[in-house]
């Protein structure tokens, strides 16, 4: 549970920057560009699936974290 000062400050920061996504009309997840800058996001991107949630990797950030602990 988020009970002290510090865990309310970095609950805080993480949900000021989720974003309700919808799809456009050809299908596809728009993603804000404030959330693309953040992140790194370019043209090539990992899709990394998790027990309850996706995660979108710029692709070199990706392979050097599957590098670093493999």
């Amino acid at each position: 549970a988020f009970s002290g000062a510090r865990e309310r400050k970095m609950q805080r920061l993480f949900f000021a920057n989720a974003h309700r996504a919808t799809l456009d009309g050809a299908g596809r997840l728009l993603i804000p560009e404030k959330l693309k800058a953040l992140v790194g996001l370019e043209k090539e991107v990992v899709l990394v699936g998790l027990v309850d949630r996706l995660e979108l990797w710029p692709k070199a950030a990706w392979e050097a974290f599957e590098a670093e602990n493999a």
